[in-house]
């Protein structure tokens, strides 16, 4: 199977970043019972209002697993973060602390000496008490309390995550860094051709045009073979992937989506439209497949 690409559009998009916490029991019941003490996840995801799910009544864009989520567990409706920016509303959160006694009070370049101000050894956070209280504990994502580029060695740095009650940690020191690196894999089915899609996209910390691979396959686990290679593909387009609704009904033609990133009009391309200064862009792209014969 090949594929042809041959049309955009942008609409408006606000961009989500998300960690994930989450913690065990060490002592489950070995009987195959409920654990002594529950497990823990916790999503935390950046620009992520409540008004945009459909828990808490928003009714145009379909967030099922997560309303099922709060239908099964708890729903806050009285929760305010600890502060409107990146570092203080999460140490906030690790601490317990508002940011009037929180150790990290602004974003690492904002600070009054313009120097990071991290974690250290005395500060206490949650995923210390969750240890003592005999869980495992985990982070995967964006950390940002470790920004102090001048101290070496990870291992050494009281900052880091594994120094702070975490006994696994997956993810990005830096701000930065999660800010900008954007690779991802997205599978999406394509039934009437049987076929499994899968996009790959490379990320890079600039704003400049990247590659992305489409690749099928028989079968969720493969083997793939590569559909199409496309060099230097949008502006840092990321994120691609084939929403299972925009696929023809012969599976011949898809809308291929992806978020472009048009920072300062980047390459010289802006998105132009409202609101005003709108970075972000949703970008859809018309894919037609040709079927090899058999």
């Amino acid at each position: 199977m090949n594929a042809s690409i041959r049309s955009f559009l942008n609409i408006g998009l606000l961009f989500t970043l998300a960690a994930q916490l989450s913690c065990e029991p060490v002592d489950r019941d070995r009987s195959g019972g409920a654990p002594e003490r529950p497990n823990i996840i916790l999503i935390v995801a950046d620009d992520l209002g409540y008004g945009d799910l459909g828990s808490y009544g928003q009714a145009k864009v379909r967030t099922s697993v997560l309303d099922q989520l709060a239908a099964e567990g708890i729903r806050f409706t009285d929760f305010c973060a600890g502060s409107t920016v990146c570092a203080p509303s999460r140490a906030s959160l690790l601490t317990g602390l508002h940011t009037g006694h929180s150790p990290v009070c602004e974003n690492p370049r904002w600070t009054r000496s313009g120097h990071p101000v991290d974690f250290v050894s005395e500060d206490h956070l949650f995923s210390e008490v969750l240890q003592g209280a005999g869980y495992k504990t985990a982070i995967i994502g964006k950390w940002g309390m470790a920004e102090d580029t001048m101290i070496e060695g990870l291992a050494a740095n009281p900052a880091m995550p594994l120094q702070q009650g975490f006994d696994y940690f997956l993810g990005y020191r830096h701000h930065g860094d999660a800010h900008h690196y954007c690779g991802c894999v997205t599978i999406t089915y394509n039934a009437p051709l049987k076929k499994y899609l899968m996009c790959v996209t490379d990320g890079w910390p600039t704003n400049a045009k990247m590659s992305s691979y489409i690749l099928e396959s028989d079968n969720l686990t493969g083997p793939w073979k590569l559909v199409t290679y496309m060099k230097e593909f949008g502006e840092q387009g990321y994120f691609l992937n084939f929403p299972s609704k925009f696929i023809s009904e012969d599976g011949k033609t898809a809308w291929l989506c992806y978020s472009g990133n048009f920072w300062d009009e980047a390459n010289g391309v802006s998105i132009g439209v409202n609101p005003p200064g709108s970075r972000y862009g949703m970008v859809l792209q018309e894919v037609e497949f040709t079927v090899d014969s058999p």
